[in-house]
């Protein structure tokens, strides 16, 4: 699996992606920064996290050339689903989108929600518009879920069993 936090400016966005990434204690990957990001500072930042040892890009061709060596890794495992939407729906409640990264999601799961923690319950599981019990990585999928409002869910947050 790629884990690249995209580093425009040390905020608090990067800050959430590197607590993130260090809770569910990926090791490997890359971090892509824009020239205007002070590289000393970044690295300061995440010396005492798992992702100390990610690699440092500042272009996406350099992120291209070090894609093209990679060798796949395995789809098993604990699920893990990072949120790139989350909305509203009448009669339904809260619904995220997001691409099952690793594992296998299922009606009914209990999955923690990062970096907030807060538990959620699967109510439903949606993929290409059609209703599904279950489904594994690499798809992606709408969640019904109950236990957390759409105004505590933002983009790059990451589902995962707990």
């Amino acid at each position: 699996m790629l884990n690249m936090p995209d580093a425009t400016k040390i905020d608090k966005y990067l800050g959430e992606q590197i607590i993130v990434l260090d809770a569910v204690r990926f090791t490997s990957g890359f971090i892509l920064h824009s020239y205007e990001v002070d590289e000393v500072k970044l690295k300061t930042l995440i010396i005492t996290t798992t992702i100390s040892d990610f690699k440092l890009l500042d272009s996406v061709h350099q992120l291209k050339e070090e894609m093209s060596t990679l060798a796949p890794k395995s789809l098993e495992g604990s699920c893990t689903i990072p949120i790139d939407h989350a909305f509203n729906v009448k009669g339904i409640g809260t619904v995220i989108l997001g691409v099952i990264k690793q594992g296998t999601v299922k009606t009914y799961d209990q999955l923690k929600i990062l970096p907030s923690g807060k538990n959620i319950l699967v109510k439903s599981i949606q993929m290409h518009d059609d209703p599904v019990n279950e489904s594994k990585s690499p798809t992606r999928v709408g969640l019904a879920i109950k236990g957390v409002d759409v105004d505590d869910i933002s983009r790059g947050d990451v589902l995962l069993f707990p």
